[in-house]
């Protein structure tokens, strides 16, 4: 008996050139899972969040097949195109933001005129390193290498925001989102409510990680663009889309704003990397991860006189600060690892960490791990003064090798946002034997169950109440246990238990089960 036809997949690898590393974690992640399932053929899609990219090969056209310089020349110049533009003359830099103004309008116009969005194909043989490094490198092993330069890629030149903004141009009716040419592809997979329209045949499925530019609308940046481009997209996307969402909270909200939902939309967890496990606790690494891993941007100066101060930098004096600080007893410290932006709560962490340090614990630090978000001006400027004290550390860009000695030999790991959609740290903190305390919110006690302790995340007290239970040495017993709890509870969110559930949510779209009620 022959065997069915793999399931054609077109995996959006957006934000692409966005945050640490290219695209987001869970993407890289499933989007490697995926190439090794064989019922599936995966092709990624290379999209900019804001730059118009060059046209790569056309399928079918004169470059697609022959090895010429003309072919090179198209392909280095779409990699040329995905970097930040170069500096420009003022003028320059007027027309460019004239035309990027334009660009939606234009969009919409040949929309109406029925005009598609073409897809272009990159070859990677002779450019994975750009691929690898620009997209992949950040969390996946050396040896799946081979496996992504292998595969297919198609880009798609019109930048994702302008896509948005032709929608909105179109007023309520929504008339003016562009289609995208996806025939041959069974399965679209957008990773947030996707800005255009797709041809019948290709389903579009949206990875719906938060409904946050919803319900969490002043924590975000660009708020009113986000709020309704999200919200104008989500509207179009739920009349046609299947959605996975990333935990049952998101799910609850999106079936708050959209009972229609409840049969086109299921959970399906985050996946973790297998790069988080225990490992044994390395005397002085902490010390030398944090010291090697500042953020520079954040970093306290060193003038003439001793400790940090805002004047220029001494290499001398900076080095004794340091040894000072982080060496000279041994290391304890509270550990946060998330973008800085409002709605992760660091503010309210950093008053409860000074609360433990007032109640006697004056040996205890605090250090952040995640680069530097959007209105977190009045944060950064309440961090200095611990900073220049040698008490607290903002990190960014650590590796994952760090990050399991950070995790394993911190105090504790604190996840107190206000809101999330699914929340990672936690779970890695887990897998790497660390002692987690979260905000009790309804995602956190979905993800983490009985792994972690729980407290308010408006109380700056219960903060500190929390974390003081969790740390106090008189309760070791009680923190073992629920380290071993934690290693065991995050196993299920790794790739062999997660992949088999897309690939369930792939067979179900396949056969129809979702058809009912999708737009004809």
């Amino acid at each position: 008996m022959s065997q069915p036809d793999p399931v054609r997949i077109l995996m959006e690898l957006r934000t692409c050139f966005e945050g640490f590393a290219g695209i987001p974690q869970e993407t890289r992640l499933l989007f490697s899972a995926f190439l090794d399932m064989p019922a599936l053929k995966v092709d990624g899609l290379i999209n900019h969040t804001g730059q118009r990219l060059g046209k790569a090969l056309e399928p079918g056209g004169s470059y697609e097949g022959a090895r010429t310089h003309k072919r090179y020349d198209r392909l280095s110049q779409f990699v040329a195109s995905t970097l930040e533009p170069e500096s420009r003359s003022g003028w320059a830099k007027a027309q460019e933001t004239v035309l990027r103004e334009l660009l939606p309008w234009g969009l919409a116009a040949k929309t109406k005129l029925g005009m598609d969005l073409k897809l272009h194909r990159f070859d990677p043989a002779e450019y994975s390193d750009f691929l690898w490094e620009t997209f992949f490198a950040a969390s996946l092993p050396p040896n799946e290498r081979g496996k992504i330069g292998a595969t297919d890629y198609r880009t798609l030149s019109m930048p994702w925001r302008a896509m948005h903004r032709a929608g909105l141009v179109g007023g309520q009716a929504m008339s003016s989102y562009p289609t995208v040419d996806t025939r041959g592809y069974d399965i679209v997979i957008s990773q947030t409510p996707y800005p255009a329209r797709l041809p019948q045949g290709s389903q579009l499925l949206v990875r719906y990680h938060d409904a946050i530019p919803m319900f969490q609308t002043h924590t975000i940046p660009t708020a009113r663009f986000h709020a309704k481009s999200h919200y104008r997209a989500l509207l179009d996307n739920a009349s046609h889309a299947v959605f996975a969402c990333t935990s049952n909270s998101v799910r609850k909200d999106l079936l708050t704003m959209f009972p229609a939902l409840e049969k086109r939309s299921r959970v399906i967890h985050d996946v973790v990397s297998h790069s988080y496990s225990p490992e044994p606790v390395r005397v002085g690494a902490a010390a030398e991860i944090i010291r090697s891993r500042l953020n520079p941007k954040t970093e306290p100066r060193w003038g003439s006189s001793s400790g940090a101060t805002s004047g220029s930098n001494s290499p001398h004096l900076k080095a004794q600060f340091y040894e000072q600080h982080l060496l000279s007893k041994p290391l304890r410290y509270l550990l946060m690892v998330s973008s800085i932006e409002p709605r992760k709560n660091h503010m309210r962490l950093m008053r409860a960490w000074e609360a433990l340090r007032m109640r006697g614990d004056s040996d205890l630090k605090l250090v952040f791990v995640g680069a530097i978000g959007w209105h977190v001006e009045n944060l950064l400027n309440a961090l200095k003064p611990w900073q220049e004290r040698g008490a607290l550390f903002h990190l960014s860009n650590v590796p994952v090798g760090d990050m399991r000695q950070l995790f394993a030999a911190a105090e504790c790991v604190v996840c107190p946002s206000v809101a999330e959609g699914f929340d990672l740290s936690g779970i890695e903190a887990m897998l790497c034997g660390g002692a987690v305390a979260a905000s009790d919110i309804p995602v956190h006690r979905e993800v983490y169950g009985d792994s972690a302790e729980y407290f308010d995340k408006y109380s700056v007290s219960e903060i500190a109440d929390c974390i003081g239970r969790l740390i106090d040495p008189a309760r070791k017993s009680e923190r073992a246990a629920l380290q071993q709890r934690g290693i065991a509870h995050a196993q299920q969110y790794k790739r062999e238990v997660i992949a088999p559930q897309w690939g369930e949510l792939f067979s179900r779209i396949r056969a129809g089960d979702f058809a009912a009620g999708l737009r004809p």
